[in-house]
């Protein structure tokens, strides 16, 4: 009797071999380097240097196929391709943010206008496995993803005695408390934890094991918070790495989602109108 087919037979992994394995393991990393060193160009004020990263990092992720199978002999496995296009969702990212005009738009806006184009990216992807999928839903107890919302809380607290941004400047609507936690838990909180909590360790897991994947989206995620100081991203590189144990633990984004927003929205809304 056959059984459902694995994770790796879905992919076509099963039966790659050692070398091979190996080639598409550093031509990822390759890529991730390139998206790293891009992020370190532009938190240190390189902005066309860090542009011109991005942009090679992403010509080279779509173009893996030419790369990892030189002549198309062998066509590239799921896995790396499906790897390739999140990875490559990071420097999008970057690209849109950079480049949007910032002048014209309304400081809160911006992350309504960088995530909603990223959401109707992220979760048809998401939606694509049904094991990532089920991280979409309330998995376990409600109390307890309520708990782990909570967390945002004191972590909002810790960002801003880190950060001490300047209070935003949207006038009363978009400065509300509940309308800012609205927005920054659909735009920066959903968008942020399916990438770096879903998407993206799901895809390292798959080439370099489960606690290495968590580790690296986590470093990753922390690179890009470098805008706010080194202190910070040391910071995000913590509680990134603890929303990817919880996620694991309880297979749901739902409560790690809503403790973000109120992470975000503390920072950038409620304390430095309460300390500012």
């Amino acid at each position: 009797m056959t059984g459902a087919p694995t994770i790796h037979e879905q992919d076509g992994l099963q039966g790659v071999t050692p070398g091979r394995m190996n080639v598409m393991r550093g031509y990822l990393a390759l890529c991730t380097v390139l998206v790293v060193a891009a992020e370190l160009a532009i938190a240190g004020g390189a902005f066309s240097t860090g542009l011109l990263l991005d942009g090679a990092a992403v010509l080279l992720l779509f173009s893996n196929r030419w790369h990892v199978a030189p002549g198309g002999t062998q066509a590239p496995p799921d896995a790396l391709s499906s790897a390739c296009a999140v990875l490559a969702l990071l420097p999008i990212m970057r690209l849109l943010s950079v480049t949007m005009p910032h002048k014209n738009i309304p400081e809160m806006g911006w992350y309504v206008a960088i995530g909603l184009p990223m959401l109707l990216v992220l979760i048809p992807l998401m939606g694509e496995q049904e094991r990532l999928r089920t991280m979409l839903r309330i998995r376990g107890k409600v109390l307890s993803q309520g708990a782990i919302a909570l967390l945002g809380i004191p972590l909002g607290m810790l960002a801003y005695a880190i950060a001490q941004p300047k209070p935003l400047q949207d006038g009363p609507l978009l400065n509300n408390p509940v309308v800012a936690f609205i927005v920054l838990t659909i735009f920066t909180g959903l968008m942020e934890e399916i990438l770096f909590r879903g998407l993206l360790p799901d895809a390292a897991e798959r080439f370099f094991g489960p606690m290495t994947g968590m580790l690296g989206a986590s470093v990753v995620f922390a690179v890009f918070n470098l805008g706010g100081g080194l202190w910070f991203a040391i910071f995000a590189l913590y509680y990134g790495f603890m929303f990817s144990l919880i996620v694991r633990r309880t297979g749901s984004l739902v409560g790690v989602t809503i403790a973000h927003g109120l992470l975000n929205t503390g920072l950038l809304v409620i304390w430095p109108q309460v300390w500012g």
